[in-house]
């Protein structure tokens, strides 16, 4: 008897250690819930100026760096349109905002607008907070500037700087057309003197995805109140695991776990991510409006983490 109950308790040891070195296949809910994600800052659910979306944001060290290049393609009426823009992300630290503790992000976005046979290069820096839920609580843009080239009428101008000044506050809460939102108010200041021209909007951001659903523009005493933006991924949006691919990017070579993203059963979005780095190393988006049908294509450029971040810190920003 002593024997069979030996042997046992050998057996259910040996079982405890077989399921407990099976490495356990994360699902697309887990995925979910661990994921620092970055909505594109492009499409109509963009708030201007504010770059939102991000999640999970507690867990990047001081000191991480996100490098990713956007792009967009449109087509109007038988016209295809591109924009594409980079945008460097940088965790600088932890700050206390309006009783809050937030997460405070360096952002540099860099965007290249083509329009007929002009080119606009538009640089922004700016600061956001961002608290333990990843709702934006503060912005401030520090330097906004403007190239601008055109043949046009033989018409060639390089390096126009135009004063830009732009900050954002947390206002409270809303409800509009059935989402639950958070009201941020967003001012811009563009110009100097008498020329100056100064615009606030108010964006309500949906509370489920932090998308833009409406906003809300005065320039001049005129008001302008968008229509009901729907947001392209919305909370009631389904996360579908797809296969494994590897994919190549400039960071490397991944294994990557593919994931669809649905919408009242459409296919709306498919985002490429791998264990080694918490943030999607690739992200496909669809969107359309009454006249075009665009596609949006967000791809991670640079990964660096504390460590290796820390030792050229101090050139980035001054």
């Amino acid at each position: 008897m002593r024997e069979k109950n030996v042997c046992m308790a050998l057996l259910i040891v040996a079982v405890i250690f077989f399921f407990n070195g099976q490495e356990r296949w994360l699902t697309a809910q887990d995925w979910k819930d661990t994921l620092y994600f970055v909505n594109p800052p492009i499409g109509p659910n963009a708030a201007p100026s504010l770059i939102t979306g991000f999640s999970n944001i507690e867990i990047l060290p001081q000191g991480a760096l996100l490098d990713f290049k956007v792009e967009l393609e449109e087509t109007v009426e038988g016209t295809v349109k591109s924009f594409d823009m980079t945008m460097e992300i940088i965790i600088l630290g932890k700050e206390i905002v309006d009783g809050k503790e937030c997460t405070v992000l360096y952002i540099t976005t860099r965007r290249n607008i083509q329009v007929l046979e002009s080119s606009f290069i538009m640089t922004s820096r700016q600061k956001e907070w961002i608290d333990g839920n990843g709702i934006p609580v503060k912005l401030d843009v520090e330097d906004t500037d403007t190239e601008f080239s055109g043949n046009g009428e033989n018409v060639v101008l390089a390096g126009l700087k135009v004063p830009v000044k732009t900050t954002g506050i947390l206002i409270g809460e809303e409800h509009y057309k059935g989402h639950e939102c958070w009201a941020f108010s967003i001012t811009t200041v563009a110009g100097i003197g008498e020329l100056a021209s100064k615009t606030e909007t108010v964006v309500h951001l949906d509370k489920e995805t932090l998308l833009m659903v409406h906003k809300v523009t005065e320039n001049k005493g005129k008001k302008e109140v968008s229509s009901y933006i729907e947001p392209v991924i919305s909370e009631k949006s389904t996360w579908e695991m797809g296969p494994r691919e590897r994919i190549d990017t400039s960071t490397g070579a991944y294994d990557c776990q593919v994931i669809y993203l649905k919408k009242a059963g459409e296919l709306v979005g498919t985002i490429w991510v791998t264990e080694d780095i918490k943030t999607p190393l690739k992200y496909v988006y669809s969107f359309e409006t009454e006249d075009s049908h665009a596609t949006v294509t967000m791809t991670l450029t640079w990964h660096c983490p504390e460590e290796s971040y820390a030792f050229f810190q101090r050139f980035s920003i001054v």
